[in-house]
C-alpha cells in the first residue's frame, strides 16, 4: 500500500474518523485503510462490506440502469473487503430524536476522544500488522 505525502504529515498528527452504516464503496475503503494504517480512533456506526467498485450502463432502451462489479479491493488477509465490515473503535448511533434537538452524538464523542487523546503523550502510528496465517 503506498503512502501519500499528505498520508505521511496525517500519520504524524492527532486524527479521529466519523463513519456510520451510511459509508458504502469509496467510504468503506477509507474507513479500513485508516484503520488498517492504524491513522487514529474511529467513532461511529458499523461500515458495511461494500468495497467494489462498480461500472454502471444504461440499457440501449434508455429504460434500466446496470451495474457490472469490476474491481474488489482485498484487506491484509488477501479477502476482498466486501462482505467484511469495518468496526469503529467507539459504537456510537445518532438518534433522530438527539439530531432533531441540533445535537450530533457522534461529533460530541469524537471531540471527547480527542481530548482525552491530548492528555497522554504523543506517540507515532504505526501500521497494523497482517493476521498470521
Amino acid at each position: 500500500m503506498l503512502i501519500t505525502a499528505a498520508l505521511a504529515v496525517t500519520l504524524n498528527r492527532l486524527s479521529i474518523l466519523v463513519m456510520s452504516e451510511g459509508n458504502y464503496s469509496d467510504a468503506h475503503a477509507f474507513a479500513y485503510s485508516y484503520d488498517v494504517l492504524n491513522i487514529g480512533k474511529m467513532v461511529g456506526m458499523t461500515v458495511p462490506g461494500t468495497m467494489t467498485a462498480v461500472w454502471w450502463e444504461m440499457s440501449l432502451s434508455g429504460d434500466m440502469r446496470v451495474g457490472v462489479p469490476q474491481v474488489g479491493m482485498k484487506n491484509t488477509k488477501g479477502e476482498y473487503l466486501a462482505n467484511n465490515q469495518t468496526e469503529p473503535d467507539y459504537l456510537v448511533e445518532n438518534d433522530p430524536q438527539s439530531m432533531s434537538e441540533g445535537k450530533d452524538e457522534l461529533i460530541e464523542k469524537a471531540v471527547q476522544v480527542m481530548l482525552q487523546q491530548l492528555d497522554r503523550p504523543s506517540k507515532k502510528a504505526k501500521p497494523k500488522q497482517p493476521a498470521q496465517k
